[in-house]
């Protein structure tokens, strides 16, 4: 018999003050300002959204895999939102400049 574990614990965003806050409980304008705050973390410099604010993210608890999983979650529930358009333009930056700097670091393609 196959066993399947299920989690039983959702995602909790965990904030500088050490509160935790499920994203559905979040504001829209604090689900935006977290997914850029990781943003600006996680990419390179030459990406990030001005202004930018350095922040003291340390492990144990702001790992690599945290942080992923921080930024999809939080995506999700903010276009989830009615209300995600008054941040479109940034997040549209984002977009661009993800694809920008991807398309400019590939590496020369051989087609053989």
């Amino acid at each position: 018999m196959e066993r399947c574990i299920v989690s039983l614990t959702k995602f909790m965003w965990e904030d500088g003050q050490g509160e935790f806050h499920a994203p559905a409980q979040m504001s829209t304008r604090h689900l935006f300002y977290t997914v850029k705050m990781l943003w600006n973390h996680i990419v390179p410099a030459e990406l990030r959204l001005i202004p930018f604010k350095q922040y003291k993210l340390r492990p144990p608890r702001f790992n690599n895999e945290y942080c992923k999983t921080a930024v999809s979650e939080l995506y999700k529930e903010l276009m989830s939102r009615d209300d995600y358009w008054q941040y479109l333009n940034q997040l549209n930056q984002m977009k661009k400049k993800l694809q920008e700097w991807q398309i400019s670091n590939m590496k020369e393609v051989r087609i053989e």
